[in-house]
Formats: structure tokens, sequence, C-alpha cells
């Protein structure tokens, strides 16, 4: 019976371990994800968070439904736009990505999530030139950083 009950815990929280979990890891893990390597990860926390965890896992249209009420809520956090901007490049909507992107680094002009993912937008729309000037400033903003190392090498 505790197998059972461990299997269709498991089986409703989403993850691929069921088999060598027990009732009482399950019940343990609480509001908590795995990782492919089976380290648990809290769980967002919050819609923004949430939305970001949704666009990471390819939940665009999700992510974009409440990104889209999440900036209307405020419309001065430059992280909702940022997402909103990945959200939309990723479903190929570029100009709207753009205009998410431009408006990111207007209330943030040195945001780093916002350069490089508009770089790698400027890379998709066929405009080298300008994910190079993202690259340039990812470099002198935080030298061999994530963002700025993962934009170059698609350059």
């Amino acid at each position: 019976m505790m197998k059972k009950t461990a299997l269709a815990l498991a089986i409703s929280l989403n993850i691929g371990l069921a088999a060598t979990l027990t009732a009482s890891q399950v019940m343990a893990a609480g509001s908590y994800s795995f990782t492919e390597d089976s380290t648990p990860k809290p769980a967002p926390n919050t819609p923004l968070e949430q939305a970001a965890a949704d666009n990471a896992a390819g939940l665009h249209f999700k992510a974009l439904s409440s990104l889209e009420r999440l900036k209307v809520e405020n419309p001065t956090n430059p992280d909702i736009w940022n997402e909103l901007g990945f959200a939309y490049r990723n479903i190929k909507d570029y100009e709207a990505s753009a205009k998410a992107y431009t408006q990111a680094l207007s209330l943030e002009p040195n945001h780093l999530g916002a350069l490089n993912y508009q770089g790698f937008m400027y890379l998709e729309t066929n405009q080298p030139d300008k994910a190079a000037a993202n690259a340039a400033k990812l470099k002198a903003l935080c030298g061999d950083c994530e963002d700025y190392t993962s934009l170059a090498a698609k350059l």
C-alpha cells in the first residue's frame, strides 16, 4: 500500500523517479520539483517566478498569459518585460519581443538578461551587428559571465 501511495503521489507531482520514492519521501518533498539529476529545487514563489519557469519549460503561451497580466499590475518591473521579450521571441513574434526588450532596457539599461536575450533576438532576425554590440556591452558589464559567453558563442 505504501508503494502504491508513493507512486500515485509521485505521478501527480510529475516526478520521473516514482518507483524509487517512498510515500514519506514524496510527502517530505512538499512544494518542490526535481531537476534531471534528482536534486530537489524549491517551487516558484511568485507569479513572475512561475512565468519564468513556464518560459524555461517551453510553455511560452502560458507564460505570456501571466506576464501580460503582471505587466499591467507592475509596468516598471524590467524583469517582467524581459520575460515577455523571451516568450514573444520564442513564439517568433519578433516585433512584440523587440518592444518588450526595449522597455526592459529603458527601465534598467544594464539589465544583463535583457541584453543577452535581445542579442539572441538580433541574431534570429539577421542583425548580427546589433547582437555584437549587445555582447560588447555585456563583456564590459560582467566580463566572462554566462550572459556574455552564451551570446558571444553564437556570434
